[in-house]
């Protein structure tokens, strides 16, 4: 009985020791399969690659933004050369409507240059008026000799127009130099 009972406890340790390190063994196999599965899970969730696709991608932006902020700078330069020379061109073009606005005679200087020629004109038509009452009154109350008429103003004279080729028949001819004759002598 002894000995049963020493291979007995010699069998249970040995299947004890050969249990335990396939326990082992599989729990070594089964922390590694964790492991790698933990490393890929964290690889799949972890975010860093794509925080440094995304950082990546704003610095891109951030250039971009730089380059569109150079570019409106140098177009707002523009502009503002453009409209200080507008605003100084506008600026000299008033400069001249003021010097000619200030030129032209005001309201009241208008207002009596008109007044001080209608007043001449109405003289100068009353004395007309007066001088034809007069001589028709010389002339209806059969006083001297009617005063001569005045000179007529001289009026331009037309351009000598071109002879027409004369007709035929001394009638129609005659006319032609007559009406001509008295063109000229106007």
């Amino acid at each position: 009985l002894a000995e049963t009972s020493n291979a007995l406890r010699n069998g249970v340790d040995e299947a004890r020791t050969t249990l335990r390190s396939d326990i082992d063994a599989a729990r070594d196999d089964v922390a590694t399969r964790i492991e790698s599965r933990i490393d890929q899970t964290r690889a799949a969730l972890d975010p860093t690659d794509r925080l440094v696709l995304l950082t990546e991608r704003l610095e891109q932006i951030t250039s971009r933004l730089d380059a569109m902020a150079a570019r409106l700078d140098a177009v707002e330069g523009g502009i503002g050369g453009r409209l200080g020379e507008l605003s100084t061109s506008v600026e000299q073009g008033l400069q001249q409507v003021r010097g000619t606005v200030t030129a032209r005679p005001d309201t009241d200087s208008l207002i009596s240059l008109v007044r001080d020629a209608n007043e001449e004109s109405e003289r100068r038509n009353a004395g007309q008026l007066d001088e034809a009452m007069a001589t028709f009154a010389e002339l209806i109350l059969g006083g001297g000799a009617p005063s001569p008429p005045p000179p007529p103003t001289a009026l331009p004279r037309q351009q000598r127009r071109a002879r027409a080729p004369k007709q035929s028949g001394k009638a129609n001819g005659k006319e032609l130099d007559l009406a001509d004759d008295i063109a000229e002598g106007a």
